[in-house]
């Protein structure tokens, strides 16, 4: 509050006259803009807010924003619209008051855009019988997955998963919290098997274990055969259509798993040793 004070003068002399508490300056219209998170990724929403001091009331808003965001459209004269900008945005809001005082403020939301998940070499279909859990692999690392008989980290089961197609979804959460998933489906074929004992003697693999050039020796023609890492990925596949396949490969140390796909349909799966 201040005190104004005037004087008059003349050839007559002068005189004062004082008013005390006479302009309350804390009265003066004044509006702080926010936001609700300021911060946000797309698809979400957030609250704008125009909090006003001061002044005469009623208050109407007015706001604006650049770039133009369809989502406050119908909401200009709403004191705390919510909106969904696809951009980062500036938001401005113009108060005024009953007797035409006029006051603005205003906030940016940054918006942030969630990372690109890439699904790396999923197998399309896989046998329920003598086929080994295959590591799913996503990028970036670090997300979660989820549905049909797979853990957390990527471990598919075929053996023990349903007949059919199963959905699998990888999820991912960024530094920003920014979520974003990416899903796929493996085909579990209830393929014809053949016991471990009835393959004995039907298939044999010569020399086990092997610098990476081995013999393959069935009774049945081998239409297909494929070598597995011990992370599901498959690192080798060869079209046979014969009784005898000759492989010869450039393997790092460790076991593997041939899958074969005989000319009676039966898969069989052996293990190969690489030292």
């Amino acid at each position: 509050l201040y005190t104004v004070s005037l004087t008059a003068s003349n050839s007559g002399g002068s005189d004062t006259e004082e008013k005390t508490d006479y302009i309350d300056v804390g009265n003066a219209l004044s509006v702080t803009v926010s936001a609700n998170p300021e911060e946000i990724c797309i698809g979400e929403i957030t609250t704008l807010n125009a909090t006003v001091g001061g002044g005469t009331e009623p208050y109407s808003f007015i706001w604006t924003s650049v770039p133009v965001d369809a989502s406050l459209t119908g909401q200009e004269s709403s004191q705390s619209p919510v909106v969904s900008p696809v951009v980062t945005t500036l938001y401005t809001c113009e108060v005024t008051d009953d007797v035409g005082s006029e006051v603005q403020g205003d906030v940016t939301i940054t918006l942030y855009s969630p990372v690109v998940i890439t699904l790396v070499d999923w197998p399309e279909t896989l046998c329920n019988q003598l086929e080994p859990p295959v590591q799913l692999i996503a990028t970036p690392e670090g997300g979660t997955f989820s549905g049909d008989n797979v853990t957390e980290d990527g471990i598919f089961t075929p053996e023990t998963a349903p007949l059919g197609w199963n959905i699998i979804t990888y999820t991912y959460e960024d530094e920003n919290t920014c979520i974003n998933s990416s899903m796929d489906s493996i085909y579990v074929d209830n393929c014809v098997g053949i016991s471990n004992n009835e393959l004995d003697g039907l298939v044999n693999i010569y020399p086990n274990p092997s610098n990476g050039s081995f013999k393959i020796y069935s009774e049945i023609n081998i239409n297909s055969l494929e070598i597995i890492n011990h992370q599901g990925k498959v690192v080798y596949n060869e079209k046979a259509y014969n009784k005898e396949v000759n492989i010869n490969t450039k393997l790092i140390k460790g076991v593997y798993i041939i899958r074969m796909k005989l000319q009676d349909n039966s898969i069989i799966n052996r293990n190969i040793i690489i030292k």
